[in-house]
């Protein structure tokens, strides 16, 4: 039982060192981009859930319909899973 203890101890640590790394080199990445002198655009998109509440911005009111619809299915799962 101690071996699967630390084999999940030692992926959660490989887990949070790459995501530094990942953080590290994307804002390495943004950096050398933006020495150059091309003008860039950025747009931002993303999905939140908080429970069965979603937060969307960016997609419109399409993407905001799927995101419900998502959210409502993802909280009839749990309902299942834990009733």
């Amino acid at each position: 039982m101690r071996t699967v203890q630390t084999t999940l101890e030692l992926l959660a640590w490989f887990a949070i060192l790459a995501g530094i790394v990942l953080i590290f080199v994307g804002f390495f990445m943004r950096v050398s981009s933006l020495a150059g002198d091309t003008e860039q655009k950025t747009d931002s998109k993303g999905v939140i859930l908080l429970g069965p509440i979603p937060i969307v911005w960016g997609y419109g009111r399409t993407g905001w319909a799927v995101a419900f619809v998502v959210a409502i299915v993802l909280f009839g799962v749990l309902l299942l899973t834990l009733g």
